[in-house]
């Protein structure tokens, strides 16, 4: 079964309360890529599609009475598209955890997205990667 980012933070929130938080805009294609279709167009689309900004959705809130920070992958934009957006999310979210000082969680589509990003290395007080299906 799939669950939007959004739902999951609600799920995993405490009460359901978080606060969503958005890392530093990025060039949206650098390198000017296309295919079949151009990268921005691709990207247009799922903005429309998901009514998200980027794959990767950040949030911070109490959990079990911890204060933690996660970010949650959103296959449904671009299969979770990994480029420029969703590597400055992970670090803006791995920034936000060391400032509090709080436990991050990365909840992706599969482990090795959280290795391509060094996630298992952060420097964040505790960290937890959660695959989904």
């Amino acid at each position: 079964m799939n669950i939007t980012p959004r739902d999951r933070c609600k799920s995993m929130f405490d009460g359901s309360v978080f606060e969503q938080f958005k890392a530093k805009e990025v060039i949206t294609d650098p390198l000017k890529f296309k295919d079949q279709k151009k990268y921005t167009d691709r990207i247009k689309d799922a903005r429309k599609k998901t009514g998200e900004d980027e794959a990767m959705l950040l949030a911070k809130g109490k959990m079990g009475r911890t204060q933690v920070v996660v970010a949650v992958q959103d296959f449904s934009f671009m299969g979770g598209s990994m480029g420029m957006g969703v590597g400055n999310a992970i670090i803006a979210a791995c920034e936000q955890a060391l400032k509090l000082p709080s436990n991050f969680i990365f909840c992706c589509r599969r482990c090795k997205d959280a290795r391509r990003y060094n996630v298992i290395n952060a420097n964040a007080k505790n960290y937890c990667c959660i695959t989904t299906t």
